[in-house]
């Protein structure tokens, strides 16, 4: 959006904050002044015409992992019960047979195993699927899952590209996750993006460094609390830092708390908007989608049960849900010899 056309829709925001303030004289409020939009820094982080836009939802989520090997107790030793006796050159024979069978089964084992455990060597404690949501025309949604966020991405242009939606403005809206800014960096430096943080995560984030930190009676810090994500809900970050910059104490422990939250309003700022101006225009302001997508994918089945889950189980699976979840299930398992954007494992 150009700075005059956003000049003036910030200006009618203003104003009906304003009124709304007025109105609303005889409630408890803070008397120095309406809250209101004082920057238009958040210009990159809003978008220009949201019917062509691409709106995307990223997240990752872990489940446990399935340990690689098992300890299993002594085993019982069998007794033969043969009815008939069996010749020496019989005995041999089926022992050379069962050594053959034993061998094949311990290759197939082997060989499944180190599909089931590459993830291993990266000592992670826990199975990654990631999971992208894509919004366009106000109609069209698709699910995209993948083993890790390199593979996601990879599904991701893939399906941008086979769509023609590249060449669209991309919105991402992701959780702050630093590992997500540096691949949307990475696999969408050269398109036209923005990069929208969700309101929960930073309210999530932010509420309860202040109340810690705070002193006085419950209703003091929840007031505290209150008038920092209102600085945050409309981009004065400055205004937001001055306020937690005076709770600071001299030689206070709980100092650290207000440094982690001025650190992370300043880390995050590329990615902040301003929410307020964004809810009024009817723009999205969560990535509660994709949190929801995650229960459906991977959650519900594998992460509300007490069951561990191997790198290639976790990650079939979750490709199995997300085709049915897009209605192509039939398809995925009839035509899978056709080459598509995405294969099974």
């Amino acid at each position: 959006m150009n700075y005059t056309k956003l000049a003036m829709v910030v200006r009618d925001f203003n104003h009906k904050q304003e009124e709304l303030y007025a109105s609303n004289a005889g409630a408890d409020r803070n008397p120095a002044c309406p809250p209101k939009v004082k920057s238009l820094a958040f210009n990159e982080t809003l978008e220009c015409s949201p019917e062509t836009d691409v709106t995307i939802r990223i997240d990752e989520v872990g489940v446990h992992k399935q340990t690689p090997t098992r300890v299993y107790g002594p085993k019982k030793r069998r007794v033969s019960k043969a009815s008939r006796p069996i010749s020496s050159h019989a005995r041999r024979k089926e022992k050379k047979f069962a050594k053959q069978r034993v061998k094949a089964r311990q290759n197939r084992r082997v060989a499944f195993a180190a599909k089931c455990t590459a993830s291993y060597a990266e000592k992670l404690p826990m199975v990654q699927t990631t999971v992208i949501t894509v919004d366009w025309a106000h109609e069209h949604r698709f699910c995209l899952t993948g083993p890790s966020v390199d593979e996601g991405m990879k599904s991701l242009v893939a399906f941008l590209l086979k769509n023609h939606l590249l060449s669209h403005h991309l919105v991402f809206i992701t959780d702050g996750a630093r590992i997500l800014k540096t691949k949307i960096e990475e696999y969408f430096g050269y398109c036209s993006y923005q990069h929208n943080m969700d309101w929960y995560h930073v309210e999530h984030y932010v509420a309860p460094l202040v109340r810690l930190c705070v002193t006085g009676s419950k209703d003091e810090k929840n007031e505290a609390v209150k008038q920092v994500l209102t600085y945050l809900w409309f981009y004065d970050l400055n205004g937001a830092k001055r306020f937690i910059k005076a709770h600071k104490r001299p030689h206070a422990a709980a100092n650290n708390y207000l440094d982690r939250a001025i650190s992370y309003i300043e880390r995050k700022a590329y990615a902040l908007s301003c929410f307020a101006l964004r809810n009024e225009l009817h723009l999205p302001n969560s990535s509660s989608l994709v949190e929801k997508y995650n229960d459906l994918v991977v959650a519900e089945r594998q992460k509300h049960s007490v069951a561990s889950w191997s790198q290639l189980g976790s990650n079939t699976e979750a490709i199995f849900k997300c085709a049915d979840i897009n209605d192509q299930l039939w398809s995925f398992c009839t035509a899978n010899e056709q080459i598509e954007w995405f294969k099974v494992c």
